[in-house]
């Protein structure tokens, strides 16, 4: 039994169709007529080529892809340009370092300053070309730089400003040049950076020199060095410079303390100068000791700076050398002659210096020369020998 939807009447099972409130309700399964029907309906026709069904797939996020490569090659570019610039930086940098320690020097007169920046190799050069050593190379810049500052005025302050920078590779053309003073000294050049600038030197009594100068750092064996340094280096050998060093170093100490001691009528100094031969030879030529000596000599330099009016007890002398010449044999033989078999030597030399001598307070700006004798490996100042031997000649007689 069925219920009837629209009036809740109770229908028997046995009716098709059911209208007694008014509506039609068919109850139960289609007619058999229609049923019929659907069992003798065609069949659907099947597909002469079924085509698979194939599961949906996910669509690929293409783009996201794209950005992230163009991303990353935009970042290593940034990052090779940022590196790049950074490496040249500091390249310009370790020139700018370099040209502040090389005025420096300038100023502060120190020769090491300048010889502790070049490679070990390059004193090969130096020894097979010149001669030097280090040390001696060293006295020489020294020198070198101390007649820069005599020229200017001492102190002497340094300014630069830079007017351009350079960096070079090997076999690039803007380090060719550098390269070719490189090879000269037996060096590998493999970089190079430099800084162009405008220097002014200005001496304590205001005079000036200007110079448009350009230094190169360069990398040698995997470490830096100055090059304008060794064109410096090598200059002082070739000017001579270092052989003017190592003069004054031979000789000026000698000169200098003879002369002081010869105004300040200083006999114990001034003798100890002389060799033991002289005491020997003037006591066999005049017949006196070495204290009579000594009392001739003192009497010897009051008359001659009573004649040369220098009355002041405080004369100070200070020689620069400027040349040294070798006597010929000739000079030498007549050297010889005047002195004897015991003073008598094969190696004499001038030595020419300027000097300034203050003196009854003022000063006396002018050139002289000593002749430097060589006995038994030790120098000696022929002029003191000289001047001892002229006062017994002198004070004693013939």
């Amino acid at each position: 039994m069925k219920i009837c939807p629209y009036c809740v009447a109770s229908i028997e099972d046995t009716l098709n169709s059911y209208t007694a409130c008014g509506k039609t309700l068919e109850i139960n399964a289609p007619s058999a007529q229609s049923a019929a029907a659907l069992e003798t309906a065609d069949p659907a026709p099947e597909m002469a080529n079924p085509v698979p069904v194939q599961n949906p797939q996910p669509k690929k996020k293409t783009g996201k892809v794209v950005l992230i490569v163009v991303l990353a090659i935009v970042l290593v570019l940034v990052l090779l340009v940022g590196g790049t610039v950074l490496y040249l930086y500091s390249l310009i940098h370790r020139a700018e370092t370099y040209t502040d320690t090389y005025w420096q020097a300038y100023e502060d007169c120190d020769g090491a300053a300048l010889t502790e920046s070049v490679p070990d190799a390059y004193w090969d050069y130096i020894a097979e070309t010149y001669g030097y050593t280090e040390a001696e190379c060293l006295d020489g810049v020294t020198y070198y730089m101390e007649q820069q500052q005599e020229a200017l005025g001492e102190p002497l302050t340094i300014s630069w400003e830079r007017t351009g920078v350079s960096v070079g590779l090997a076999d690039n053309d803007t380090l060719s040049e550098v390269q070719e003073q490189m090879e000269a000294y037996d060096l590998d050049c493999s970089l190079g950076a430099a800084i162009t600038m405008d220097a002014m030197l200005e001496g304590a009594d205001d005079s000036e020199s200007y110079t448009k100068f350009g230094l190169w750092a360069v990398k040698i064996d995997g470490a830096w060095y100055n090059a304008s340094a060794m064109h410096d280096i090598e200059t002082a050998c070739e000017e001579g410079y270092v052989e003017m060093a190592q003069y004054q170093a031979l000789y000026l100490e000698s000169i200098t303390t003879y002369w002081n001691a010869f105004y300040a009528s200083d006999l114990d100094t001034m003798s100890a100068m002389m060799p033991d031969v002289l005491w020997d030879f003037l006591e066999t030529q005049f017949g006196v000791d070495q204290s009579t000596v000594q009392a001739c000599m003192q009497q010897y330099i009051a008359d001659i700076l009573y004649y040369s009016d220098l009355t002041d007890n405080k004369i100070t002398f200070e020689p620069t050398i400027t040349s040294v010449e070798a006597y010929d044999k000739d000079e030498i033989a007549e050297i010889n002659a005047y002195l004897g078999n015991g003073l008598s030597t094969d190696v004499y030399e001038m030595v020419a210096f300027d000097y300034v001598m203050t003196a009854d307070g003022e000063s006396i700006e002018d050139s002289s020369a000593s002749v430097m004798m060589q006995i038994d490996d030790t120098w000696y100042l022929y002029d003191g020998i000289y001047y001892f031997i002229d006062a017994c000649y002198y004070y004693m007689g013939s």
